[in-house]
């Protein structure tokens, strides 16, 4: 066909009918296939405006973020800081100071007579709170040799974990530990904080020892950890990628109040969760939609994470104008809300059977709702595949209904890799979440963080409260 662009209407006037005819759906054809390349582009230049506050896409994705109006919160209209009434929190003084100093005046205020001591009360009292100055203590341990009447000579013995001229206290072990582990700080960084603000040399080949010999202490601690958080009603479990060796690996985990277990494996699917997690779960699992999260076997059944549904139906309301989603997201809060009612003290259990079913019947009234949209689709698509999944954390009192605490465990991935680059070897991985799970299960059941890293390194047990 002649290019159209250049016909003029002398041009028009020579053709035919059919030819008037196959050039009006020829140009049909254009208008059609050009509206589609720019919905397209819309799609695409949208997708770009999607972050952590407004999908499933980690923190880490987010790029040129605003710097303002980032928080999740709804606007209360409030004044930002302490409100009306709030009580605030104040750092006690404490009965028993380390050390006091007592004020006298010499002189009265008002006739500038000499005042004696002996006859001082206290009036007021202030404390300061600081921290001694940071310096490595020795300790000699000495062998002295005694010789009996029968001529055999005798020698002290060094305690076990004593066994160089020259070494490292568990107290600076366990400090190494916990700033490598749970501050992924790199073991160059580790080196500087101990030359200048410790006041002691070690070297990287040091932090290395430290945190192998330790690993191998806790190796059964750390698979105690996943048989008793699995005797518990509910688990929470996600994942993320990681660099192990320069490729991608996942970090994942499985946790809830009692304590948390990371692994870190080459594989993202089941097979994973069939390594290390099992079979054999009969509580609830909390998670995204992941794919092989579902395929978990958890006979108590399992919650997909409303937050994560959340944040995709505020994309879909900002960028498509959905008033479908903007239902949706309005039910959920309010389904929300409702489960912390129908489980209060003394509430009749039919009437928190009646109102569950309700619920489930507006949910199913919204999943017939006709939406025209892509991401309408897509989400919607999803929800009618695990719909039995969405509204499960009403029938509990204590299941989440989101996983936000998986979410949080697991960003400490990504700032590995922001720091090192992830991890140089598979052993340096494994040790990092063996260790990793003892430091938070010890923080989800009160103990003493720095203490129990100390009991590690010196190969004493470490007890955790699992009844």
């Amino acid at each position: 066909m002649q290019d159209i662009t250049k016909l003029t209407r002398e041009d028009l006037k020579k053709l035919s009918h059919e030819e008037k005819d196959n050039l009006i759906f020829f140009l049909i054809e254009q208008v059609i296939a050009l509206r589609q390349e720019v919905e397209e582009l819309k799609h695409k230049l949208n997708l770009r405006d999607k972050n952590s506050s407004n999908s499933s896409k980690p923190p880490s994705s987010d790029f040129n973020k605003p710097q303002r109006n980032q928080s999740q919160r709804e606007k209360t209209g409030r004044k930002p800081g302490g409100q009306n009434g709030h009580e605030g929190i104040t750092r006690s003084q404490v009965s028993n100071p380390d050390k006091v100093i007592q004020l006298f005046p010499d002189t009265c205020e008002k006739c500038k007579r000499k005042l004696s001591p002996k006859k001082a009360s206290l009036g007021s009292r202030r404390q300061e709170f600081d921290i001694p100055p940071i310096i490595p203590f020795v300790t000699e341990y000495q062998s002295m040799n005694i010789t009996c009447k029968c001529g055999h000579c005798s020698k002290g013995i060094f305690p076990e974990y004593i066994n160089a001229p020259v070494q490292l206290g568990p107290n600076i072990c366990a400090a190494m530990i916990y700033l490598n582990t749970k501050h992924v700080i790199p073991y160059e960084r580790l080196c500087m904080i101990s030359e200048d603000l410790l006041g002691f040399d070690i070297s990287k080949g040091s932090i290395e020892n430290i945190l192998e010999r330790t690993y191998e202490n806790c190796k059964y601690l750390h698979n105690e950890i996943l048989e008793h958080i699995k005797k518990e009603s509910w688990i929470g479990s996600d994942e993320t990628s990681s660099r192990v060796e320069g490729k991608k690996w996942w970090l994942w985990v499985w946790q809830n109040f009692k304590g948390s277990f990371f692994s870190i494996t080459g594989n993202r699917g089941y097979k994973t969760i069939k390594e290390k997690f099992g079979e054999d779960y009969l509580g609830r699992m909390v998670h995204d939609c992941w794919a092989a999260q579902f395929m978990t076997i958890a006979k108590g059944g399992h919650q997909a994470c409303l937050e994560h549904l959340c944040r995709e139906l505020k994309f879909i309301i900002k960028y498509e104008k959905s008033k479908w989603a903007a239902m949706l997201r309005g039910f959920l809060y309010a389904a929300i809300k409702a489960r912390d009612k129908i489980w209060e003290k003394g509430f009749n259990p039919r009437a928190r059977k009646r109102i569950i079913t309700r619920y489930l019947n507006k949910f199913e009234k919204l999943l017939k709702v006709n939406v025209k949209h892509r991401e309408e689709n897509r989400v919607k698509d999803r929800l009618i595949k695990y719909k039995d999944n969405i509204l499960f954390f009403m029938n509990s009192k204590d299941m989440p209904y989101h996983n936000n605490s998986s979410e949080q465990a697991i960003r400490i991935a990504k700032i590995k890799d922001k720091i090192s680059y992830g991890f140089r070897s598979k052993n340096g991985a494994e040790r990092f979440a063996a260790l990793l799970s003892i430091i938070e299960t010890c923080k989800k059941q009160g103990l003493d963080i720095f203490t129990s890293i100390r009991n590690l390194v010196l190969n004493e047990p470490l007890h955790f409260q699992w009844a």
